[in-house]
Formats: C-alpha cells, structure tokens, sequence
C-alpha cells in the first residue's frame, strides 16, 4: 500500500531522560520513541551519523539499561528541534528483552 511505512521493530512513543556519553563528555539527552531496534532521541548536541554512543537510562521496570548505539541519521523536526536516530549495535539479550517489554506495554 502505497505511504504505508514498513518498519522491522513495533515502536513506542516515550519521554525518557536518556544519559549520553560522547567523546569522553556526558550529555542529557530525551529519547521520544523506542524500539528494539534502537531509538529516537531529541538532542541539544551534535552528534554526526556514524558516531557511536553510549546511552543509559532507566526502564519502566525500575532496571538500568546501557548499550552502545550508532547515530543512522539527523533530522529537524517541525518545531525545528533536532533528532537523531540510534540503532543498537550489540545488544545484550536481558537489554533486548527488557527493551521489548517496554515496547509490548
């Protein structure tokens, strides 16, 4: 069906504060949506595709989550905010179902 998007991971929309370590330095960053897949994050920073990041932040189940992810792209939104998008790139199998409980809710 034509402008049907195809995606490979069901996502869900979240406010999440989201830890960010960068080069060394360390960042607040608000994920708005998530998958297992990977993430999509408002940014005050610059982060360029390609780079890889850690991201930290807590679940719903109280559990801390850490993984490793790759800037796929940047974007600016409608209200002229930036995003990135963030794939996981190795992630562990507690992280991952933690991430899809998370999505499944």
């Amino acid at each position: 069906m034509p402008g049907t998007e195809k995606r490979r991971f069901k996502r869900r929309r979240i406010l999440v504060q989201v830890g960010i370590v960068y080069r060394g330095d360390y960042f607040y960053e608000t994920a708005c949506e998530i998958s297992e897949g990977g993430m999509l994050l408002r940014v005050t920073n610059e982060y360029g595709v390609g780079d890889m990041i850690e991201v930290c932040f807590v679940a719903d189940s109280g559990d801390l989550i850490e993984e490793r992810v790759e800037v796929v792209y940047r974007l600016k939104g409608p209200d002229r905010s930036e995003y990135i998008g963030v794939r996981f790139t190795d992630i562990s199998p507690d992280n991952k179902k933690m991430i899809h409980n998370l999505v499944e809710r």
